[in-house]
């Protein structure tokens, strides 16, 4: 999950942030905050549904709010996770429904 360091991402187009890869270390550290309970590893986010993604101590995905830290969706396992996603990204093209961002 190499990419870019948060530093600089300054000046880059909103498109110029989405398209580009995180590292995991800077996921953290732009998401972790005294309410993230320190059992939880932070691994994605997502910019369409401003929340994060966590797996817990018992191995569970997570979504999270980015402002209020609740909990909004929970997987089972990893794949569960990404078999959703797949499922939505599907139905997102069948239904013509597609992101800009500005």
């Amino acid at each position: 999950m190499g990419g870019k360091e948060l530093e600089s991402y300054k000046g880059l187009t909103i498109e110029e942030q989405v398209r580009s890869t995180v590292d995991v270390e800077d996921i953290q550290e732009i998401h972790l905050r005294k309410r993230t309970p320190k059992e939880h590893f932070i691994f994605a986010d997502s910019l369409v549904k401003n929340t994060y993604y966590v797996m817990d101590k018992d191995e569970k995905v997570l979504e999270v709010d980015c402002k209020t830290k609740k909990v909004t969706e929970s997987y089972d396992t990893l794949k569960d996770f990404i078999v959703q996603i797949i499922q939505e990204g599907k139905d997102n093209i069948a239904n013509e429904i597609y992101f800009e961002f500005r």
